[in-house]
């Protein structure tokens, strides 16, 4: 089961906090230029409080008050609700549906050592399923004794860059631009003349239809590809490129 550990591990910032005698408004630079909404209230190494982008809207711009005149520890949330780092995330996810809470600070031995969104969270529970889900145009597949010519063409017609390669439904390669430019294009040799088997990528890596999106983007970071076919019980679905798991893991305003 997957825990706040593999999300917390996943950041790339430091964790951001700020003193309960500082101003709103230095909690507003601070959320802004971190593109963060929200910060942990620090006092003597200790966790006393939280101060988001809904508490400043609600509490001081709504009223009209300076944000420069306005304190953390008079508009910050207190009573704060924090979770393990070895919690599992479906426990912080029923914690932020019940309570209507957007972030949840992260302890380790009583140390606040994070801070995560309900964003993270959302995106640490999406698997390939919903990139397979999103997509409306029927998967392209091209057989290993087509010609490279006849692959440009459906890839140009389709607006795809990559077309799985199959003989008798079973997955045996993947053809891309970057194949025919490298191995055919550039060493110009006419494209009519080479059949898919011939240049074709034999050796695919493969994902399952229920993988975590995060374990492709892994994938494609270490072997350098930009295509992943996607399996359902030992059968092809699908094939997903780096385009589409950017597009899925675009943070929503939550």
């Amino acid at each position: 089961m997957k825990t706040v550990k593999q999300i917390v591990a996943s950041k790339t910032k430091p964790l951001q906090t700020i003193s309960p005698d500082a101003t709103v408004q230095a909690a507003v630079q601070i959320m802004s230029s971190e593109k963060i909404s929200a910060l942990p209230v620090v006092e003597h190494d200790q966790l006393v409080g939280i101060i988001s982008e809904r508490d400043y809207v609600r509490k001081v711009a709504a009223q009209e008050i300076p944000a420069w005149s306005v304190k953390i520890h008079e508009i910050m949330t207190s009573d704060v609700i924090t979770i393990n780092i070895d919690d599992p995330i479906d426990h912080c996810a029923s914690i932020m549906t019940s309570r209507r809470i957007r972030h949840l600070p992260v302890m380790q031995d009583g140390r606040l050592i994070s801070l995560i969104s309900i964003t993270d969270i959302v995106d640490s529970m999406k698997t390939v399923r919903q990139i397979v889900d999103s997509k409306t145009r029927p998967l392209q597949t091209i057989s290993p004794d087509a010609t490279v010519q006849a692959a440009i063409q459906i890839m140009s017609t389709e607006k795809i860059s990559a077309l799985p390669v199959v003989e008798h439904d079973q997955l045996v390669g993947i053809i891309s631009e970057r194949d025919y430019v490298r191995k055919v294009a550039a060493q110009e040799i006419p494209a009519w003349s080479v059949k898919i088997h011939e240049i074709m990528t034999s050796d695919v890596i493969t994902i399952d239809i229920d993988d975590p999106i995060e374990h492709c983007t892994s994938i494609m970071s270490t072997r350098r590809i930009r295509h992943l076919p996607v399996m359902q019980d030992g059968r092809l679905i699908s094939l997903i490129s780096i385009t589409d798991v950017v597009d899925i893991l675009q943070p929503d305003d939550i």
